[in-house]
């Protein structure tokens, strides 16, 4: 019973893994996905994380309180790095 739902969990070797494994080498679909993902990332923390932001470090810097923008900041900041070490670690 459990090997029944463990095994079609796991990733299937075939011609499709393989295209997804060797990302940096060659173009496909996933490196499509992986550039849409950096435009993505990018266009919301310019258009929509970079006000809390500010208004984050500048109610901390200058009132030394902080506020539910504080805690968006620090959620889109860490999701932004996250991307970014992901992206470092499976690149290189």
């Amino acid at each position: 019973m459990f090997v029944n739902m463990v095994i079609p969990v796991l990733p299937s070797f075939g011609e499709i893994y393989v295209s997804c494994v060797t990302f940096p080498t060659q173009l496909g679909i996933y490196s499509f996905a992986v550039i849409l993902n950096i435009m993505l990332t990018g266009y919301v923390m310019k258009n929509y994380a970079q006000g809390f932001i500010t208004r984050a470090y500048k109610n901390y810097s200058q009132y030394k309180t902080t506020n539910m923008e504080t805690l968006i900041a620090l959620g889109s900041l860490s999701a932004c790095f996250l991307f970014l070490f992901f992206m470092v670690r499976y690149s290189i």
